[in-house]
């Protein structure tokens, strides 16, 4: 496969997940809307004639971000320079908590950034949240994950260099959120 033919599957997957997004979504009365600037979004809930805002993200493109190859440490401590995807911001308001919005949102706005800037193979964002330091948590389940060592401290706790999480974004990543099981996220999609 060339290189450009390369591109445009990868823009093709991409597209695809972000218009599963919306078809799901949707069957809940949910929608996702572009703010102004470059890749901001907010999830808005529809309830009669009324709408929810649910959460927002907040993205931007770094330009030649310094990042270790494959998102993993090496002994040498060889890093590389490449364009990432930074998320700057992912809140779910409270009420809407537990229900998956929030790995939709960051899904959504990583491959609408991709149907952009389809070379872009690493995203970034700092985890502030509760559970940063557990194993599972909302970015640990679309790989996110520290490119630093870290220490287990027990079944499910890790000691953490800081909140730095790193994805690589190889060829079988959009493959990998394609097959997300999106039955998981229907179950918790609908209201508690």
């Amino acid at each position: 496969m060339s290189v450009q033919q390369q591109i445009t599957e990868k823009k093709k997957k991409a597209r695809q997940i972000i218009d599963m997004i919306d078809e799901l979504l949707k069957k809940y009365n949910l929608h996702i809307t572009k703010i102004e600037n470059n890749y901001s979004y907010r999830l808005i809930e529809k309830v009669d004639t009324k709408e929810h805002e649910a959460g927002s993200i907040d993205a931007v493109i770094l330009q030649n971000e310094e990042v270790h190859p494959h998102a993993r440490h090496l002994k040498s401590g060889k890093k590389h320079e490449v364009d990432v995807i930074h998320i700057t911001w992912l809140e779910i308001q409270k009420e809407y908590s537990g229900r998956s919005y929030g790995t939709f949102m960051l899904i959504y706005a990583i491959c609408n950034i991709l149907v952009d800037r389809p070379d872009i193979t690493y995203a970034t964002l700092d985890d502030d949240s509760d559970r940063s330091d557990r194993l599972k948590n909302i970015y640990s389940g679309i790989r996110f994950g520290h490119d630093d060592h870290t220490e287990l401290l027990g079944r499910n706790k890790t000691k953490l260099n800081g909140p730095e999480k790193i994805c690589y974004m190889g060829d079988d990543y959009l493959d990998f959120l394609h097959l997300l099981d999106t039955s998981t996220f229907i179950f918790f999609l609908q209201p508690k």
